[in-house]
């Protein structure tokens, strides 16, 4: 009767051992649980928190525009992120009264800035209402544009993203090489900005309205072979914005808009484009060019009003520029429309539209 009474216990005490066990094993699996849920929520959802920014992995790509030319826009991004080898960082420079449209056509949610998207790619927001961006609202050429805050917000990009090598690319381009190629070829000459070199050379001089309002110029500058320097397109260039920034670019830049402005808008012709040339054109003879020259093929211009251009040169373009009032988006589809299309047709298996 011991013996079974002592049995008894013995199973009672293995019984209430066990169940301890398993209420602290219900416990632990509830705390990891528990755990699990508090790190998912403080993970931080939108992409711009968690990105940390490797830039040899990376690609980083500026542009600066409104809706206006909402359907180039998506197609020169759909053309960088599917020539380039490396992922590309898209940086949109918008007012901030158009950026709950800019990101429901990249799919970014409301309460985020960036949206990751295909081959590694991430859009994200940039607004140039939080940066003091001077431009002329008047100017020489009022082609629509061509004298907006957009138009000048891309002298500013280092105060509004991080400071490293990027490409800048107008809307109305497409991108036929590996922009990869671009930037390392940039970073080898240790420049500030880099144009593509012009096959018809426009003198910068050409730009100038000396007779109306001339403009001052930097002591000891080259006049004689300053006025013979190219007039470089500024639809695509590449820039060190950390050089950038230590240069004061932005500053010479403003200075010459605000003698545009002194002018009556009459010192020269060309609006934003030229108060950049005039910053890295106009220097002393003894002074070193703080921008290099690319090959031409990285900026294939003229295809907005060249319609007789031979078919080879657009085929053989690195980067192709419809420069000038025809785009291909616009009317019945525009001049070179086919080497256009294919990248807008592709746009959203990159970066999907939110609903």
């Amino acid at each position: 009767m011991g013996a079974q009474r002592h049995g008894a216990g013995s199973l009672m005490r293995c019984f209430f051992a066990a169940g301890i066990v398993a209420v602290i094993m219900v416990f632990h699996v509830g705390s990891m649980l528990s755990s699990t849920k508090l790190q998912h929520a403080a993970a931080p959802r939108c992409p711009e928190l968690l990105d940390d920014d490797h830039d040899e992995d990376r690609v980083h790509v500026i542009y600066s525009t409104n809706m206006n030319d909402l359907e180039g826009l998506l197609a020169s991004v759909s053309s960088a992120v599917r020539s380039t080898s490396l992922p590309v960082k898209v940086h949109l420079l918008v007012r901030e009264e158009l950026a709950p449209a800019f990101k429901r056509e990249f799919g970014i949610t409301p309460d985020c800035q960036a949206k990751l998207g295909a081959k590694g790619s991430m859009a994200i927001i940039h607004l140039i209402d939080g940066v003091k961006v001077r431009w002329t609202k008047l100017g020489y050429d009022r082609r629509a544009g061509l004298n907006t805050a957009e138009a000048y917000a891309r002298y500013y990009a280092h105060n509004m993203m991080e400071r490293t090598v990027a490409i800048y690319l107008d809307v109305d381009t497409i991108v036929q090489g590996d922009l990869k190629e671009l930037r390392d070829v940039f970073r080898a000459t240790q420049k500030v900005v880099a144009f593509a070199d012009r096959v018809e050379h426009r003198t910068i001089g050409s730009r100038l309205r000396p007779k109306v309002c001339a403009l001052k110029f930097p002591d000891g500058t080259d006049m004689e072979n300053f006025l013979r320097q190219p007039e470089y397109n500024n639809g695509v260039f590449a820039v060190d914005l950390q050089r950038w920034a230590e240069k004061n670019i932005t500053m010479r830049v403003e200075g010459f808009v605000a003698q545009q402005e002194a002018c009556n808008h009459s010192a020269y012709e060309g609006g934003d484009q030229v108060p950049m040339l005039l910053a890295f054109l106009a220097r002393p003879k003894a002074e070193v060019p703080e921008y290099a020259i690319l090959n031409a093929s990285w900026n294939t211009k003229d295809l907005g009003y060249k319609l007789k251009m031979d078919p080879n040169i657009p085929r053989q373009g690195k980067i192709l520029h419809w420069n000038g009032r025809r785009k291909p988006w616009q009317g019945s589809g525009g001049p070179f429309v086919e080497f256009w299309r294919p990248h807008r047709d592709a746009f959203r298996d990159i970066f999907p539209r939110r609903p």
